[in-house]
């Protein structure tokens, strides 16, 4: 049960991580004197995308290669992927298969950067569920973090880039994986190749478009518990290309009184800005022991949390109870 669970999630969120593609990419051939194939793509996004194009059907034993792969890069306009010759002629139509997936595998992250906590200053909220955890942050998804957040809290870049999809139209979620596909999102691609995402907002509660330039900091959104999701929470992670898929990276976050660190299950953590990070610790870091001493018995109670039971079936989003994926 639970290889087929997480094989849901990684096929649902593949999906949308790689969603509209027809609208981004436009790719065309042509047939030059009846024997030799050029190959032409667009592509429109603000992010490179691999792709690889499988030439089939019975012309391809007079080409020297059926399949290529390769990288459009994005701001070119239309490009020449390749060309290659047959050693017959050719057919009017030739068939092939297209296949593209968002990034360039061949960047490298920068493995230093440290994330701005995704709220707002002297926000402070809890982390219901970070890397390799229990129950759904394993696979390409192991460096996940979720914060338990509010419906309709904002939320705010952890890095700045440029925005290259989203989601906002979705009002459904709950505690079964089918319902993953509903799950509202923002993407940004960031300059060393990496892409964040936020996952589960509210209704309409993207606040950017695509090709948008956000800083650091920026309100790009606001919480919600749409898709598949155990009550209202943010999922963040940011995850590099490989060859076809994803692999999320590890990550680590400033705020109120924290230069860097590492997220920890069940803790408490104060944003702020990267200029005021260096204030005094007050309540930045609160272990759950210490949660009396430092946070009101209001915090506490209505940031409870916990984990879903997958098997509950799906409701339309109106409280606002706090969970994790």
């Amino acid at each position: 049960m639970k290889k087929r669970i997480f094989a849901l999630i990684f096929i649902s969120i593949s999906l949308f991580l790689n969603a509209r593609i027809e609208d981004y990419i436009d790719t065309r051939y042509e047939i030059l004197e009846e024997k030799e194939i050029v190959f032409y793509a667009n592509n429109k996004n603000f992010c490179p995308y691999q792709y690889k194009i499988t030439f089939y059907g019975n012309y391809v034993e007079n080409l020297s290669q059926k399949e290529f792969k390769g990288i459009i890069n994005n701001g070119q306009g239309e490009v020449e992927l390749f060309r290659i010759k047959s050693e017959e002629i050719l057919p009017k139509k030739i068939t092939f298969k297209e296949r593209f997936k968002v990034g360039d595998p061949t960047l490298e992250p920068n493995s230093t950067y440290t994330y701005r906590l995704p709220f707002a200053d002297n926000e402070c909220y809890r982390v219901t569920q970070t890397f390799n955890s229990r129950y759904s942050h394993k696979g390409w998804q192991r460096y996940s973090v979720d914060f338990g957040m509010y419906i309709g809290s904002p939320i705010y870049a952890a890095r700045g880039g440029v925005v290259v999809d989203f989601k906002k139209d979705s009002n459904i979620g709950g505690r079964n994986p089918k319902y993953a596909k509903y799950t509202n999102y923002l993407v940004i691609y960031h300059d060393d190749g990496t892409f964040s995402s936020y996952l589960h907002l509210k209704k309409d509660g993207v606040t950017v478009n695509v090709g948008d330039i956000v800083n650091e900091g920026d309100t790009v959104g606001y919480s919600g518990n749409t898709g598949w999701s155990g009550g209202a929470h943010l999922h963040f992670m940011v995850y590099k290309a490989m060859d076809f898929y994803f692999q999320t990276i590890p990550i680590s976050f400033y705020g109120k009184g924290i230069e860097k660190i590492d997220p920890k299950f069940n803790t408490y953590y104060v944003a702020s800005s990267k200029e005021k990070s260096n204030d005094l610790l007050e309540t930045a870091i609160v272990e759950n022991s210490n949660l009396n001493e430092t946070i009101s018995a209001q915090v506490i109670d209505e940031q409870a949390g916990g984990f879903p039971d997958i098997e509950e079936e799906s409701i339309i989003i109106e409280d606002s109870s706090i969970g994790s994926f």
